[in-house]
């Protein structure tokens, strides 16, 4: 069984999800942690934190086999009224 998260995201999850979704918009990719980290001075660990959380909710997908593995989706179902 999956277990999804309901509610709204926090602010900072909100930030990291609109991030993402701006970096694949200039880049063609997602960034890395690091570059997350980096992006909101925070460690990697809790980067990976906050994109399990975004996973959970439906708003992105991971492979963690990749570098580069964050692929956001189309509509954040917990971000209110949704991705335009």
């Amino acid at each position: 069984m999956t277990y999804v998260k309901s509610g709204p995201l926090t602010p900072r999850q909100r930030e990291i999800y609109d991030f993402l979704r701006q970096y694949a918009a200039n880049y063609g990719t997602s960034p890395t942690l690091l570059e997350v980290g980096k992006q909101f001075a925070i460690n990697a660990s809790t980067v990976s934190e906050h994109l399990n959380t975004l996973e959970l909710t439906g708003s992105a997908n991971r492979n963690r086999h990749l570098v580069r593995g964050t692929t956001v989706l189309g509509a954040c179902p917990y971000c209110g009224a949704g991705v335009s």
